[in-house]
């Protein structure tokens, strides 16, 4: 590095006497001169006490720079670019970086001696920048590669071994793993050592990886943890896998009965094995539910013998019905509609895909787990004698299941987790899985009390406790219909329900027209505020196209009149806009999601809010599946005072439409 210096030998100065130099850094030239004066100037006077950070001044008459108060604070604003030593009446200046020279210096004092030198090369202190590790190809297992940075390169390597000419930056050397290194070297300029102690990745242990076992009745499951008894705190960016081929972050895997061996692998290369025999003992009670106000309707696909298995709503589609005549009716739909299917099950697998002349698969997604959670606290355990232990909460800290990094804190003052239920599976920490084999209430301890068979045989004493368990019994999942690339096309949409432990079960749409248009339907949107028959907290909207065959309009009108002795006054008056609606015939089912979507909260046809006036006719054509629908709505969204409209804004809201009263020729008012 190449910096620059001015020295300033100072002999005894008069009044009037001055000195004055200048600094140049990347052609920003800064001035500074002190002057020797006779009197105090207030702001403007400047000691070496100020400028050159030491305690006493070498003269006794101030000395101030007359050119700007704010330049002259400028040398003290530029002390970090520069370094300024006294011995006697000699001052240093020297540059604390590369680029700043000193120029034009001067003196009215002919016996003030100034020596520049602009061109001083310094060497840079070594220092160790940063240090990494790579995998060892020959011994990743046991060996890890280092990589470490020094500021310049280090003649000499005197530790973890020795090379007295060394010529690399960064130096690169295997070691053990595991361990601590002490790195040393000694820059040969300054014959400084520099030393730096370095912890290498731990050792991958088979002995270290714990494998926890779930058995329960919606499924197995293990839950790979690796315990780090070497207690060396380095992240080894762990994966897992279950068949040595994919592996992952995830550390929990649903699994099969039978024997399996888990792989874990880290980020330098070593992996490790180590094998289980799973045992499953639990059944799993196969749940599906696909409501039926969801856009799409849908019947599971079945063989019927009229033996064991029947024909019933549930399983057969339009055209397959008991009844003489059965009609396929489809469902329609435009290429720009995307209806959202809503369905519960705790099937592990759910795949859907659009059957046509080229079939495309649609992506599922999993809007709410509630099957499987995770839960890691603090809790409290006692001997109850007989072979029993006794598990109660109090108030403590939650952990994440895998990491046992805590996440957060609890207090349940004696009560028991709503989870916790007689048959729910526990992880006690020090004693390993159990099952709850009785909740009680103990007045000691003024708690409930899960009970597990365990021969505990120690005081009572805080321990953790994992769980993994349901909160319902189903995951809520939806998926996108779209027909974009389906325009003049007859589809269906097929789910298929699979699991290890369950049937396969498969439920087929309606037949689907797609169209670019369809003009003699109606579009009908509806929802719900609150969750129901379909979970609308997700912000699903439902969609339907039906054909109509008329529309008639349908307002609702009443009249109070008082009638007197000689007259007939008009006291209220109320108007609502209202259309009764003739849809042409629809099959059994198809009639009743038009019924029940004509039924919810939220009810828009062809962008016109209406509200349910009254129940739906429905009328059964012959012998056939085919059923006509009459409904009658009223308008949510308008009211009309002498033809001028106004506009009612409905966002998840109730709306009250104002009843409109003749006040007599002709005019109208809202109340």
């Amino acid at each position: 590095m190449i910096k620059s210096k001015i020295t300033i030998e100072i002999p005894e100065m008069s009044i009037g006497d001055y000195i004055i130099f200048e600094t140049n850094i990347n052609n920003t030239i800064k001035t500074f001169r002190v002057d020797w004066v006779a009197q105090d100037l207030g702001n403007t006077i400047i000691s070496f006490y100020n400028i050159l950070h030491e305690s006493f001044q070498i003269f006794p008459i101030p000395f101030y720079n007359p050119i700007e108060y704010s330049n002259r604070l400028s040398l003290i604003d530029n002390l970090s670019t520069l370094e300024i030593t006294r011995v006697g009446n000699i001052i240093n200046i020297q540059s604390n970086v590369e680029g700043l020279n000193f120029q034009n210096e001067n003196s009215n004092n002919l016996n003030v001696v100034f020596l520049v030198d602009n061109q001083i090369e310094v060497s840079d202190p070594l220092t160790i920048d940063s240090y990494s590790f790579t995998q060892d190809n020959n011994n990743p297992c046991s060996n890890i590669n280092i990589s470490i940075s020094t500021s310049k390169i280090a003649d000499e390597i005197l530790s973890p071994y020795v090379e007295a000419n060394n010529t690399n930056n960064p130096i690169n050397f295997s070691y053990l793993r595991g361990q601590i290194l002490t790195f040393t070297v000694k820059d040969s300029q300054t014959g400084v050592l520099t030393t730096k102690n370095i912890r290498t990745p731990q050792m991958l242990l088979e002995n270290d990886i714990i494998i926890e076992q779930i058995s329960n009745n919606l499924g197995n499951s293990i839950n790979v943890i690796y315990s780090n008894s070497s207690n060396i705190n380095l992240d080894l960016g762990l994966q897992y896998s279950i068949d040595g081929i994919s592996f992952s972050s995830s550390n929990v895997f649903n699994v099969s009965e039978g024997p399996i061996t888990v792989y874990v692998k880290d980020s330098y290369g070593c992996q490790v094995t180590k094998s289980i025999n799973f045992v499953d003992t639990t059944t799993k009670i196969p749940y599906i539910y696909i409501p039926k106000t969801n856009s799409i309707r849908f019947a599971e696909k079945v063989q019927w013998d009229n033996l064991m298995t029947f024909k019933n709503d549930d399983n057969t589609l339009s055209y397959e019905s008991l009844n003489d005549l059965s009609l396929s009716v489809s469902q329609l739909f435009q290429v720009n509609d995307s209806p959202i299917t809503q369905l519960r099950t705790n099937y592990d697998n759910v795949d859907v895909e659009i059957i046509s002349e080229t079939n495309s698969v649609i992506n599922v997604s999993k809007v709410r787990e509630y099957l499987n959670l995770k839960d890691s606290r603090d809790c409290i355990i006692y001997d109850r004698g007989y072979g029993e232990a006794g598990i109660y909460f109090s108030s403590g800290s939650i952990y994440d299941y895998d990491s046992e990094n805590k996440i957060g804190d609890f207090t349940l003052n004696g009560s028991l987790p709503t989870w916790y239920k007689v048959g729910t599976s526990i992880f006690i920490e020090g004693i390993g899985a159990v099952e709850i084999k009785a909740i009680v209430f103990n007045e000691a301890l003024n708690a409930e009390v899960a009970v597990v068979d365990y021969n505990y045989n120690q005081s009572q004493t805080f321990t953790k406790v994992k769980s993994i368990y349901d909160l319902r019994a189903f995951n809520l999942f939806e998926f996108t219909s779209n027909f974009s690339q389906h325009n003049n096309k007859c589809v269906q949409v097929v789910i298929t329900f699979s699991d290890p432990k369950l049937p396969t079960k498969i439920y087929h749409s309606e037949f689907l027209q797609i169209k670019e248009v369809h003009p003699e339907c109606l579009q009908i949107e509806y929802y719900n505020e609150y969750n129901g028959d379909i979970y609308y907290e997700t912000g699903i909207k439902n969609l339907i196209r039906v054909p109509v065959n008329d529309i008639v309009d349908s307002p609702t009108t009443e009249a109070e009149i008082h009638t007197g002795d000689t007259n007939i006054s008009l006291i209220e008056s109320e108007y609502y806009e209202g259309d009764e609606f003739t849809f042409l015939p629809l099959s059994k089912e198809l009639s009743k999601k038009l019924e029940l979507a004509l039924s919810h909260k939220f009810v828009i046809i062809n962008g016109i809010g209406y509200k349910r006036a009254e129940n739906p006719e429905k009328e059964k054509q012959g012998r056939s599946n085919l059923y006509v629908v009459k409904a009658k709505m009223i308008k949510s969204g308008s009211a009309f005072i002498n033809n001028s409209g106004i506009i009612l804004q409905e966002e998840n809201t109730s709306i009250t439409i104002p009843s409109i009263i003749n006040i007599g020729n002709g005019q109208y008012v809202v109340i």
